[in-house]
């Protein structure tokens, strides 16, 4: 089950887990089982039909075709974005390899933004989403 974040703790636990201490202006959903919190997306720096989306989880449960469906549509459907990005760390394979799989491409790396790490940036325009076709 998916839900809109109306009291901001799915935002502050993404944030937590990724020793983020705010995202801006933001929206997030949270992922739910059986009334178990698996983890949360957070969408923040909405500019030039672009949105950045953070995911966090606790648990590999979250990845249902439904929620992944219902993940992107809110951003190309009810954001009406053309594109989304994401930014993960250099040294964090598990997170490159689920963008990846997600359907994202690499676009570049920001050196040393995550000192002393790079960082990956990846995209997707609308037209690349599988799951929203």
């Amino acid at each position: 089950m998916l839900f809109f974040d109306s009291d901001g703790s799915v935002e502050k636990w993404v944030a937590t887990q990724l020793g983020v201490e705010t995202f801006g202006p933001a929206r997030a959903i949270g992922i739910a089982s059986r009334n178990k919190f698996l983890g949360g997306v957070v969408y923040h720096k909405l500019a030039n039909e672009n949105v950045e989306m953070t995911i966090a989880t606790q648990s590999p449960r979250w990845s249902t075709r439904a929620h992944i469906r219902d993940l992107f549509a809110y951003p190309f459907v009810s954001l009406k974005v053309g594109r989304i990005s994401t930014i993960v760390t250099s040294d964090n394979q598990r997170a490159i390899d689920m963008n990846t799989r997600l359907g994202f491409v690499r676009e570049g790396v920001l050196r040393e933004f995550f000192k002393p790490h790079d960082a990956v940036i990846f995209g997707m325009l609308q037209n690349e989403c599988r799951w929203i076709k």
